[in-house]
């Protein structure tokens, strides 16, 4: 089962009660929905989608939860934000990118006044 977890939304999202790869287009529905930071840091979803669908594909293929769960890591690790997560049950000695993550170690907002504030973490 994979879990995504997003900023402000609910606390988690199911997206694996169909196939890998729909499962995948709807999660990237949601997120080009619902992520807050989108046009702040200016996130085309549907060209990350492009670019880790043939992993999701791959994945399906060979029905393999562990390189769906990797290539959606992957996907959410382009975010550069450490409050997107992956959750899933797989072997995790065998997909180490799906720990390796990508935050700037802080956050930024812009104001309604365009100033920009920062939040170190």
């Amino acid at each position: 089962m994979l879990h995504i977890s997003l900023p402000r939304l609910r606390s988690h999202i199911i997206f694996t009660r169909k196939s890998y790869t729909k499962s995948f287009h709807a999660m990237v529905r949601e997120m080009d929905r619902s992520y807050v930071l989108k046009e702040w840091k200016d996130i085309d979803f549907y060209a990350l989608e492009d670019k880790y669908m043939p992993l999701v594909e791959e994945a399906e293929q060979e029905k393999d939860p562990a390189k769906l769960a990797d290539a959606v890591t992957m996907f959410c690790n382009e975010l550069h934000d450490n409050h997107v997560r992956v959750g899933a049950d797989y072997d995790f000695e065998k997909y180490s990118s799906s720990f390796m993550l990508r935050d700037y170690g802080f956050s930024m907002v812009q104001l309604d006044s365009g100033e920009v504030i920062c939040r170190m973490h």
